[in-house]
């Protein structure tokens, strides 16, 4: 996970935690204290200052999506490629290997990085047909 700084207590989201409150000095956080619903409370403090950091939006790309169905033989299939001319060359070579007319479709999309390279096959199973994802 990224992280990055907190401008003001606003940015801290914590599940059970009532407030977080920033001690600022000089624009410097000296100190953050977070208190619950019962009273408890809890200080962190730095002399000479402290980053405080809260989880970064995830980072987004825009790439190409083949997604859709091969009837009979898979229920759903999702691809995402960095070029155009690729994922329609991926999905021209899966009806070429097959020999059937496929419902499949490329679509310019943004996802996050780490979706996209959950589903982004290598660059040889690209155009090698041992690598049909079935």
């Amino acid at each position: 996970m990224k992280f990055t700084d907190a401008k003001n207590e606003h940015d801290i989201t914590l599940t059970g935690v009532i407030s977080a409150e920033i001690e600022w000095h000089d624009k410097t956080a000296k100190a953050i204290t977070f208190s619950d619903r019962e009273g408890h409370v809890v200080k962190i403090a730095g002399q000479y200052g402290i980053d405080i950091l809260v989880p970064a939006p995830p980072t987004m790309v825009e790439v190409w999506r083949v997604s859709g169905r091969i009837p009979g033989i898979q229920d759903a299939v999702l691809e995402y490629f960095e070029y155009e001319h690729r994922a329609r060359d991926r999905v021209a070579t899966l009806g070429r290997l097959l020999s059937i007319t496929l419902d499949l479709k490329v679509a310019k999309v943004s996802v996050t990085e780490d979706e996209a390279a959950a589903h982004k096959p290598s660059a040889e199973a690209e155009f090698d047909p041992e690598t049909i994802p079935f």
